[in-house]
């Protein structure tokens, strides 16, 4: 249960990243008739599976897992119709919380199988961190589809000089 209540928080957390840099993670506009979105509740029906469902609810097949974890089901493949799982909101998905002795090219191995400093260094600007090496436990992070990744572009900022300053070498 404490698990559960620490991937909401990681979602909402999360939520202020993506309004940001908006996570790529797709998200089908289409809800089943079988999903409560006031609750978050989905009702399986005949025939469904996790797979489907995250196909369905995520646009992509790969949160089955993430679905059956959220909601305790030891089998991904064993769902049984009239169930009623929690479908985790997309940002709980897509972030994760950094963990004691995490780097971000741990971290970029194990979801993209790319452990090299240039994914990592493009993770730590899509999450708006200047150091990759400067990151702490407990730290919610966006962690976006890999063609995301890829095709982030970071520009860093132009450095402004304040006006008072430009006044002093003026003649």
């Amino acid at each position: 249960m404490k698990n559960k209540y620490k991937k909401l928080l990681a979602g909402v957390l999360a939520t202020q990243v993506l309004l940001t840099t908006g996570c790529s993670c797709k998200k089908d506009t289409r809800i089943p008739s079988s999903y409560d979105p006031n609750t978050g509740v989905y009702t399986i029906g005949t025939g469904d599976t996790l797979t489907g469902i995250s196909k369905y609810y995520y646009g992509t097949r790969e949160y089955y897992d993430e679905i059956a974890e959220f909601n305790g089901i030891k089998n991904p493949d064993v769902i049984k119709a009239g169930d009623k799982i929690y479908l985790p909101s997309i940002a709980s998905l897509c972030s994760y919380v950094i963990q004691e002795r995490d780097t971000l090219t741990q971290i970029c191995k194990s979801k993209y199988g790319k452990g090299d400093i240039e994914t990592a260094t493009k993770l730590a600007y899509y999450n708006g961190i200047s150091n990759p090496d400067n990151i702490w436990v407990g730290q919610v992070i966006v962690v976006p589809e890999y063609e995301t990744l890829k095709n982030f572009v970071y520009v860093a900022p132009t450095p402004q000089i304040p006006t008072s300053y430009v006044s002093l070498y003026r003649k």
